[in-house]
């Protein structure tokens, strides 16, 4: 990613949710502090993200795990 100054376009009624947020002290009330927050908010979401991703495969591996463990034991049972 690269890190050059450019301006951005912010939806005007996002804006004003901010700012009313901002003068009731429950968000940042500079704009730099503001997109810091908002940015650690996004990393602290994607890492979220990445652990339920993982959490899952696991989860699969386990059901599959499970069931090859469940096939050889009746397998094993029988012979």
């Amino acid at each position: 990613m690269k890190r050059t100054h450019r301006s951005v376009r912010v939806d005007p009624e996002l804006l004003a949710t901010v700012e009313d947020l901002a003068r009731q002290h429950l968000v940042p009330v500079g704009f730099t502090d503001q997109v810091e927050a908002g940015l650690r908010l996004l990393v602290s979401h994607a890492i979220e993200e990445q652990t339920r991703q993982a959490a899952r495969v696991v989860g699969v591996d386990e059901g599959r795990a499970r069931q090859t463990f469940e096939k050889m034991r009746d397998r094993g049972s029988r012979g």
